[in-house]
């Protein structure tokens, strides 16, 4: 397994390691009676909706970019730092 291979699967593993985690506490939030999505006053006190809906957008470039990046597109490896081993 090349070095590459390694990262890009330790890099799977902390990923749906996250998203475990978020589920987790979604499910406790959900149960204890709290809300997972913001309401208009959270959306206000928090910047506004201009503001909610760059972050949605952003959200969903960063999934973007994460599929395209499990599945190997090759133009993504312009973004390659060199880095020995032992330091990544």
């Amino acid at each position: 397994m090349s070095s590459e291979s390694t990262f890009r699967l330790l890099f799977t593993i902390l990923f749906v390691a996250l998203f475990a985690m978020r589920f987790f506490f979604m499910i406790k939030v959900t149960r204890a009676g709290g809300r997972i999505t913001p309401d208009d006053k959270a959306i206000e006190r928090e910047g506004g909706r201009g503001y909610f809906i760059i972050r949605v957008i952003v959200f969903i470039a960063l999934i973007a970019f994460l599929v395209m990046y499990f599945a190997g597109a090759k133009w993504i490896d312009a973004f390659l730092f060199p880095l020995p081993d032992w330091l990544r």
